[in-house]
């Protein structure tokens, strides 16, 4: 059995996405396709513009197969958590042969290289990167500098080929079998753009951009206009400045937490945070307020994010020592993929969990409270989205009660009996 794993995002799903995952299947020639699936917290520090379930069935409506969740402490962390996290989960499903990943460059052998050398720092390149950094460099922008001035390379650091990288530099920290697929991107609108145009154009998107979108997620985003999406991160300003305004004069919040407790949050940052909250108009606000030379607009997003989602460096670490990844939750299948289901269960080194009510009793304490986390952050995405929408289904639905999706070869919808396997 052949199976290619795709991590995405998929906010919102574009014809770039189906181009990846079409040109995964011809290329590792597999048998299924399994999308690692960010889910309500994108990697920039944003909040999906719609929520995980209605990007699922888009994806399995247009070529994957399987979707399983990217659990939240590396959908909405910097690269490369981001990237431990997927490739971890991939690896965990003990099926998986092969990573495919987008890549802008499509140069293979300077994205390997480049890993390589990340993965295998020389003092004189360290030094390089310390001097670029004192400089007032951004974290990716001195790398970029260090790769040019101590090898040569004019480091391609684009968003796909930055988590390329740092993809390739993970199946070899973790010494992983799964073989890296590069393909190259097509001309197409990206999902930032995408969601650029939504927010310039009261939340729905321009005719000129429709046909970007695939026939399944151009149906789901009409289907949840005004309803549920689109979701953008202003949408969380009242949410973030009640509780800024409400840190004491150290940065402490009422459980006692700093703000450097939190992912993402330096000292420095944090006393910035602190003298400018006087200032605060809004997310976005915010964060142009926030943004120095050295310290990028992504990278405070992200930590204003884990700040309001309460997630903390110390959690992190716990969940890298206790083995990074303790559960597969399944979002999503195809009805085909009834064969793929049932492999994962009987190989995969951690429980799959389907049925969340089932979790409690499969998963050790670790990676219960990592579930746990995990929707209490999805309850306050759906909190924000019932604010924000009238025509928001009320009351608010827990994730227990969120069925998997199941996409039938016929009208028979029943579940994989393998899915309740802890």
């Amino acid at each position: 059995m052949t199976v290619c794993g795709i991590i995405m995002e998929c906010s919102p799903l574009h014809r770039g996405h189906v181009h990846l995952l079409a040109e995964a299947r011809k290329r590792t020639r597999a048998d299924y396709i399994v999308v690692a699936l960010g889910g309500d917290f994108m990697q920039r520090g944003i909040p999906a513009v719609i929520d995980r379930h209605v990007r699922t069935r888009a994806l399995l409506e247009s070529g994957a197969d399987l979707v399983l969740e990217l659990p939240v402490y590396y959908a909405c962390a910097a690269a490369g958590y981001f990237a431990r996290g997927a490739v971890a989960l991939l690896s965990a499903a003990g099926v998986v042969t092969d990573l495919a990943f987008g890549s802008e460059s499509g140069d293979e052998a300077a994205l390997i290289r480049i890993a390589e050398i990340l993965s295998r720092e020389t003092p004189e390149f360290r030094a390089a990167v310390k001097k670029a950094l004192t400089g007032g460099a951004s974290w990716p922008a001195a790398r970029s500098l260090a790769l040019a001035q101590v090898f040569g390379i004019e480091a391609p650091f684009l968003p796909n080929d930055l988590l390329g990288v740092e993809y390739l530099r993970e199946l070899d920290a973790q010494g992983s079998a799964i073989r890296p697929c590069i393909i190259p991107r097509i001309s197409a609108a990206s999902a930032s753009a995408l969601r650029a145009a939504m927010a310039d154009n009261a939340g729905t998107l321009p005719t000129s951009l429709q046909e970007e979108l695939p026939p399944a997620m151009s149906r789901e985003l009409r289907r949840a206009a005004g309803r549920c999406a689109p979701v953008f991160p202003d949408d969380f300003s009242a949410a973030l400045g009640w509780l800024l305004q409400s840190l004491d004069g150290d940065g402490r919040n009422a459980s006692g937490l700093r703000l450097p407790e939190y992912m993402d949050v330096s000292e420095p940052l944090a006393a910035r945070i602190l003298s400018l909250r006087g200032e605060y108009r809004g997310f976005t606000d915010f964060c142009s307020r926030l943004k120095t030379k050295d310290i990028t607009y992504t990278r405070i997003s992200r930590a204003l994010f884990h700040i309001l989602l309460g997630m903390q460096t110390r959690s992190m670490e716990h969940y890298l020592n206790g083995g990074v990844i303790g559960y597969l939750r399944v979002l999503g299948f195809r009805q085909e993929a009834q064969p793929l289901l049932t492999a994962i269960a009987s190989r995969s080194r951690v429980p799959l969990i389907g049925k969340l009510s089932d979790a409690e009793a499969a998963l050790p304490p670790l990676f219960r409270s990592m579930l746990n986390e995990e929707l209490r952050i999805a309850r306050l995405y759906q909190a924000v989205c019932a604010q924000k929408f009238a025509a928001y289904p009320h009351p608010i639905r827990s994730e227990l009660e969120r069925p998997i999706i199941v996409i039938p070869e016929s009208k028979n919808e029943q579940a994989n009996p393998a899915l309740r396997h802890s």
